[in-house]
């Protein structure tokens, strides 16, 4: 399996206003531009809820929650067709500011 992490650190966000962005599902394509749109099928964040999703250009696909801890981990697979995407965001405190890692 491969895997790709990349990561920036900020003094001018906050922990709370990305953690919004990233579990806000259903509002993913305002801020990626991949997503033609996204909606989660619960009510609240939790592992093993799930969520249907469709990237421009490819099928509307299927994806779960495998992990958060709020304000500092979300994890979530992507059922494609012969593979799985799993996605994971990291919020640390710095000395430097907010460090934000994305590993897919």
């Amino acid at each position: 399996m491969w895997e790709k992490s990349l990561s920036g650190v900020s003094h001018l966000i906050y922990r709370k206003n990305v953690w919004s962005l990233i579990t806000d599902i259903d509002h993913w394509s305002l801020w990626d531009f991949n997503i033609e749109y996204s909606k989660y099928n619960n009510r609240r964040l939790s592992p093993n809820s799930t969520f249907v999703v469709k990237h421009r250009n490819f099928l509307k696909v299927n994806g779960i929650v495998e992990e958060n801890r709020t304000y500092e981990y979300f994890s979530f697979r992507i059922d494609l067709l012969a593979a799985k995407l799993y996605r994971k965001y990291l919020l640390e405190d710095t000395a430097e500011g907010l460090k934000i890692t994305v590993t897919t």
